[in-house]
């Protein structure tokens, strides 16, 4: 098992891939992020900073996520994941 730490906000993994979200994806992001990464529920993810990775409740939700972060992709700095 590896160990992941961080617990970061939709805005702070915008400002450490130096990217700018729309509004839409934004919102939509925020209301799938769980605060607490103890037993992330089907719909719904956390973003640990380390390992930089945005660990999904299942599989749909991964797919969600990879599916509004993909137009970013080549604007964003960092090497990150998305889990599910």
């Amino acid at each position: 098992m590896t160990a992941k730490f961080g617990n970061l906000t939709v805005n702070e993994m915008e400002q450490l891939q130096e990217i700018k979200l729309s509004e839409d994806v934004k919102k939509r992001l925020e209301s799938m992020r769980q605060n607490d990464a103890q037993d992330i529920k089907q719909g719904k993810f956390h973003i640990f900073k380390y390992p930089f990775v945005i660990d999904c409740g299942d599989e749909d939700t991964a797919r969600e996520v990879i599916d509004m972060l993909t137009p970013y992709g080549d604007k964003m700095v960092m090497p990150m994941q998305v889990v599910g």
